[in-house]
């Protein structure tokens, strides 16, 4: 079974394709990797979620919206990525992107949460 390409800067700059590490510049593997992104920054949100709601310590806390900072970071990236290539009407014809429902998704999660656990 092939290996998972480790991500580096370099793997960016492969210009020769092969069956077990197709190149970065096919439409589907941009859009593989903004799928793992998304399904891995999803991921990071539920594990705060659970974190906050179990009332663990606060220093893993702090560690994982690191955590999930430099996945939004990976994960805008990977989308960006992939957007350069759509062509500019289908890109004009997103009104919004995943990502960002996502992001509003987790802010509206996080007052509900906020919400409860202050006794309001």
């Amino acid at each position: 079974m092939a290996e998972a390409r480790s991500s580096s800067r370099n793997a960016d700059m492969q210009t020769e394709h092969n069956k077990e590490f197709p190149t970065l510049f096919e439409a589907r593997t941009r859009k593989q990797a903004r799928t793992f992104g998304k399904k891995r920054f999803t991921l990071l949100i539920e594990c705060i979620e659970n974190h906050m709601n179990k009332g663990n310590r606060k220093s893993k806390l702090i560690f994982l919206r690191k955590e999930l900072a430099n996945q939004l970071e990976e994960c805008t990236r990977a989308h960006n990525m992939l957007a350069r290539r759509m062509d500019k009407h289908q890109y004009e014809c997103e009104k919004e992107s995943e990502l960002e429902k996502m992001r509003l998704n987790f802010d509206e999660r996080l007052a509900r949460h906020t919400f409860v656990h202050n006794g309001q």
